[in-house]
Protein backbone atom coordinates (compact mmCIF):
# COMPACT_ATOMS: atom_id res chain seq x y z
CA UNK A 1 0.00 0.00 0.00
CA UNK A 2 1.35 3.69 -1.03
CA UNK A 3 2.18 5.36 2.61
CA UNK A 4 3.75 8.53 3.43
CA UNK A 5 6.89 8.40 5.15
CA UNK A 6 8.85 11.02 7.37
CA UNK A 7 11.87 11.18 9.44
CA UNK A 8 12.54 13.92 12.22
CA UNK A 9 15.33 13.79 14.67
CA UNK A 10 14.91 15.96 18.06
CA UNK A 11 16.07 15.81 21.48
CA UNK A 12 13.71 15.13 24.20
CA UNK A 13 14.93 15.89 27.48
CA UNK A 14 13.00 14.76 31.31
CA UNK A 15 12.85 16.72 34.34
CA UNK A 16 16.28 15.49 35.41
CA UNK A 17 17.75 17.58 32.47
CA UNK A 18 18.43 14.23 30.89
CA UNK A 19 18.95 14.94 27.17
CA UNK A 20 17.87 12.07 24.49
CA UNK A 21 18.90 12.90 20.65
CA UNK A 22 16.33 10.57 18.99
CA UNK A 23 15.29 9.50 15.54
CA UNK A 24 11.98 9.04 14.94
CA UNK A 25 10.31 7.40 11.90
CA UNK A 26 6.50 7.90 10.55
CA UNK A 27 4.99 5.66 7.95
CA UNK A 28 0.99 6.91 7.25
CA UNK A 29 -1.26 4.40 5.12
CA UNK A 30 -4.43 6.31 4.31
CA UNK A 31 -7.21 3.69 4.34
CA UNK A 32 -10.60 5.49 3.53
CA UNK A 33 -11.58 8.02 6.41
CA UNK A 34 -9.10 6.53 8.57
CA UNK A 35 -4.92 6.54 8.40
CA UNK A 36 -2.90 3.67 9.92
CA UNK A 37 0.06 5.58 11.63
CA UNK A 38 3.36 2.81 11.82
CA UNK A 39 5.58 4.90 14.28
CA UNK A 40 9.63 3.66 15.42
CA UNK A 41 11.96 5.66 17.15
CA UNK A 42 15.52 5.39 19.18
CA UNK A 43 18.78 7.07 19.14
CA UNK A 44 19.91 9.52 16.10
CA UNK A 45 23.58 7.70 15.50
CA UNK A 46 25.49 5.20 17.77
CA UNK A 47 25.43 1.37 18.22
CA UNK A 48 21.90 1.09 19.07
CA UNK A 49 20.73 3.08 16.17
CA UNK A 50 18.61 0.30 14.95
CA UNK A 51 18.44 0.86 10.97
CA UNK A 52 18.29 -3.02 10.26
CA UNK A 53 15.55 -3.97 13.14
CA UNK A 54 13.43 -0.76 11.87
CA UNK A 55 13.66 -2.16 8.39
CA UNK A 56 12.89 -5.67 9.23
CA UNK A 57 9.88 -4.90 11.34
CA UNK A 58 8.90 -2.76 8.96
CA UNK A 59 8.81 -5.32 6.30
CA UNK A 60 7.02 -7.74 8.42
CA UNK A 61 3.70 -5.79 8.94
CA UNK A 62 0.89 -6.76 6.66
CA UNK A 63 -2.18 -4.98 6.30
CA UNK A 64 -4.87 -6.24 4.16
CA UNK A 65 -7.31 -4.72 2.32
Amino acid sequence: MKAAHTRMRFTVRNDAGREFKTLSRLWIVPRGGHMFIIGMSGPQDGPELSEQEFEQTLASIRLEH
